[in-house]
């Protein structure tokens, strides 16, 4: 199973005029993982801004050109999730910063020097982490998101993925694969409830056991999928990792 490494960029602070803030985004190594070594993105600060549109931009600047990393705006946290594009190892060749201007009111921080992949040691699962779930009979037909469109969608060819109830969104669906996001209203590690639903057939359900202990940065998880109201038809034991936003 791939793992993906992701990161993150804060906001905080006051919109003052013509502040400027900077995210760069590069990589270390060759193709084909590494194709662009450094990429900057630059919003100069408005009086009409928030920090909404100001993230917004960075998002929009990052997803229509960037080859290393896609991104995502978490609005309750004033957070963009970068993602490598590439799964595995090259993501953690994934390089981020942010600076500001000389006296900016509004600053930006970057989560790392790195995109963080956790090979080390099994981690749990993020808000915003890119997961995969194998198995057998999850949806009945393939479907991919397009992805020049601004959202993933949350529900594809008639199969959606809950997680404690929430859609989550979806990349990729097969009969034997799901690639989804972990919502990004997740924000303690807990143990999540999952349920992988086709309209068209009866229901599977899907747990993963995440970090119980807010102060641990790692757990590996299992899934297991059932039958509705049978034995369970088969478990995989999948290490998922990801990094903890807070």
């Amino acid at each position: 199973m791939p793992f993906t490494a992701v990161g993150n960029f804060t906001f905080a602070g006051s919109i003052t005029a013509n502040n400027t803030i900077t995210l760069k985004i590069g990589c270390t190594g060759g193709p084909p993982a590494c194709t662009v070594a450094t990429a900057s993105y630059t919003h100069t600060v408005a009086t009409a801004d928030t920090l909404t549109s100001i993230i917004q931009d960075f998002v929009n600047k990052i997803n229509t050109t960037d080859t290393n990393v896609t991104a995502q705006f978490n609005s309750t946290a004033n957070t963009i999730v970068v993602t490598a594009k590439f799964p595995g190892a090259p993501g953690g060749n994934v390089t981020i910063s942010a600076t500001q201007s000389t006296n900016a009111t509004i600053l930006a921080n970057s989560s790392g020097t790195t995109l963080n992949i956790y090979l080390e040691n099994p981690a749990q699962v993020a808000p915003g982490t890119l997961v995969q779930i194998v198995g057998n009979n999850l949806c009945d037909s393939v479907g991919a998101a397009d992805f020049s469109q601004t959202y993933l969608p949350t529900s594809m060819n008639n199969c959606t993925l809950y997680v404690d109830g929430i859609r989550a969104p979806l990349l990729y669906v097969s009969p034997t694969q799901v690639n989804a996001q972990v919502p990004l209203e997740f924000f303690r590690p807990h143990q999540h409830q999952s349920l992988c639903e086709d309209c068209a057939r009866e229901r599977q359900r899907l747990r993963f056991d995440a970090d119980r202990h807010h102060d641990r940065a790692a757990e590996p998880g299992t899934f297991c999928f059932r039958g509705h109201g049978s034995p369970p038809r088969h478990c995989v034991s999948r290490v998922v990792r990801g990094l903890r936003h807070h």
